[in-house]
């Protein structure tokens, strides 16, 4: 009997217009709204987490960082736990725990990129400028004063859409990272 085989592609694409749509419903909620889409934020980061999870682990032996991939998700649908509690406390938390969340993600794929140039996959040095961009922000945005030039809605959009963008380089390389995807994507 077949098993059901979704490729990893398929799966960072649908990350990817989950990532996206969840940067647009951030920038046009206002700043004195965003507790009420938290519910929405929730979904949007345990979906992105528990589907690279379900990638890594589906691909652990033959996917170049999957440790890395599966630290990321669990980071992630920790984020998504953690902004459903907050939906009940502070809209103030959230730039912070987004802020986190990037610095995390941007130290995983500055790891991942350092994997991925010692098995000579092209494309390594796009992760490692996402992940140094990812600190950064996620440095940057951590700062009431931010809140004033950009508002908390724009943190967290921002947040978004460089997850989005990190997701996109992932579309692009998978076909190298992962052993036989050539073979499974053919079968499929």
């Amino acid at each position: 009997m077949r098993r059901f085989y979704v490729s990893p592609r398929t799966l960072w694409v649908i990350i990817s217009v989950i990532l996206l749509a969840g940067s647009v419903l951030t920038i046009l909620t206002p700043d004195y709204e965003l507790l009420s889409i938290g519910y929405e934020l929730a979904v949007v980061t345990f979906m992105c987490g528990m589907i690279n999870i379900w990638i890594a682990v589906e691909h652990w032996d033959t996917m170049c960082g999957s440790q890395l991939l599966l630290a990321d998700g669990l980071v992630t649908m920790f984020i998504s736990t953690f902004l459903v509690i907050l939906e009940m406390t502070s809209v103030n938390l959230f730039p912070i725990t987004f802020g986190m969340w990037e610095i995390f993600s941007g130290l995983f794929k500055i790891a991942e990129s350092g994997r991925l140039r010692s098995h000579k996959i092209h494309g390594w040095h796009r992760f490692l400028a996402v992940g140094i961009i990812e600190v950064v922000s996620g440095i940057l945005i951590l700062p009431k004063e931010i809140d004033d030039v950009i508002g908390m809605h724009g943190k967290v959009a921002a947040v978004l859409f460089l997850q989005f963008i990190g997701t996109l380089f992932r579309i692009v390389i998978c076909k190298h990272i992962i052993v036989g995807i050539n073979e499974e994507m053919t079968e499929a």
